[in-house]
């Protein structure tokens, strides 16, 4: 499952921007969640399934139970994977994150 193209693009990479839940979740269930493989532009699966032309919030909740610290990788411009967030489904991803702040935050009191 590590193998790449040309660009050091995973199949990993390649299914979370153009794949089903079910490839992702066949392909995360071989992948060694310690080693999250990054292109040549240093970007992450996260950072591909953010990229997709339409949002896929079930696989984005499977790489994010594999690794929330994904969101905080930088890419070599500087960007991280909800920079790649197409501007006009900004709405849908606040209500994703929304729904899922117990699931990833602890709540603070």
């Amino acid at each position: 499952m590590s193998a790449c193209n040309r660009f050091c693009e995973s199949v990993v990479h390649m299914a979370c921007r153009q794949s089903s839940f079910e490839v992702v979740n066949y392909i995360l269930s071989h992948v060694d969640s310690d080693k999250w493989l990054v292109d040549d532009f240093g970007r992450t699966a996260l950072h591909d399934a953010c990229w997709r032309a339409e949002p896929r919030f079930d696989v984005v909740t499977l790489i994010l139970d594999k690794n929330l610290d994904l969101l905080r990788v930088e890419d070599v411009r500087g960007a991280l994977p909800l920079n790649y967030v197409q501007q006009d489904h900004w709405l849908q991803w606040c209500a994703y994150f929304f729904h899922q702040k117990e699931r990833y935050w602890i709540s603070l009191k």
